[in-house]
């Protein structure tokens, strides 16, 4: 096999690869909006299974997402604070003084975050599809750059 034919094998390759980056790429544009449903639906779902909780519906995995999310995004309910309405009460998970011992513990309402987790969430969701998209983008540049110097620095021996 010549020069030439290998390294028009490596260009086609090359093009296949940049044309599934930007497969993906459309992809992830077009389904974005299912995305952040499918997060919605799972956030309000254990959100609103821990609100209601009897030792029957609610799983520990629920109660353990509940509690991660509120810690990590320093928020309170899908609402606010007033989304548990629990006598005053909120889930220790919503309060700055928040102690893995006890996740089932509770903390008063004042004490608590005073942000709503959904939106917090949303936005959360909104920059790690922005930094995949800028990812994804600077990948094909990349990629169409090297086919470019390779085609035009290739040599016939």
């Amino acid at each position: 096999m010549s020069a030439a034919t290998s390294s028009g094998i490596n260009a086609e390759y090359g093009g296949v690869v940049v044309a599934l980056l930007v497969a993906a790429l459309i992809y992830g544009f077009v389904m974005k909006s299912d995305v952040e449903d499918t997060v919605e639906n799972y956030i309000t779902d254990a959100f609103d299974t821990v609100k209601n909780a009897t030792s029957a519906n609610a799983t520990v995995d629920q109660f353990v997402a509940v509690n991660t999310i509120q810690v990590a995004v320093k928020c309170c309910g899908i609402t606010g604070p007033d989304y548990w309405d629990w006598d005053g009460q909120v889930p220790s998970s919503c309060c700055a003084n928040f102690t893995t011992t006890d996740a089932t513990a509770l903390c008063d309402s004042a004490d608590a975050y005073t942000t709503a987790c959904m939106s917090e969430t949303e936005d959360l969701i909104q920059n790690a599809l922005l930094a995949v998209v800028v990812l994804l983008v600077v990948i094909i540049i990349f990629l169409v750059a090297c086919m470019i110097f390779a085609c035009c620095s290739k040599k016939e021996y």
